[in-house]
């Protein structure tokens, strides 16, 4: 396979020699998805005048498990 701006085809062989580099999408999706969603949270709860630390919590772990999953499956 060589490396170019054009698409190529890759066999079976080379498909599963490809790292996807499933932790560290894990890891950079958490991490961005729950600043993102924590981000969302508190900037809801500014406008509407009711910020807890309990919806902050939750905000941030939701995004980051969304973030997770999607960073494990992406290709990176």
């Amino acid at each position: 396979m060589i490396n170019t701006n054009y698409f190529t085809t890759c066999s079976d062989e080379q498909m599963q020699n490809i790292n996807g580099g499933l932790l560290a999408g894990a890891i950079a999706g958490a991490i961005l998805g729950g600043a993102y969603t924590m981000t969302a949270v508190a900037i809801g709860g500014a406008m509407s005048g009711s910020i807890s630390g309990k919806a902050l919590w939750k905000g941030y772990v939701a995004g980051a498990l969304s973030g997770a999953a999607i960073g494990a499956v992406a290709p990176v």
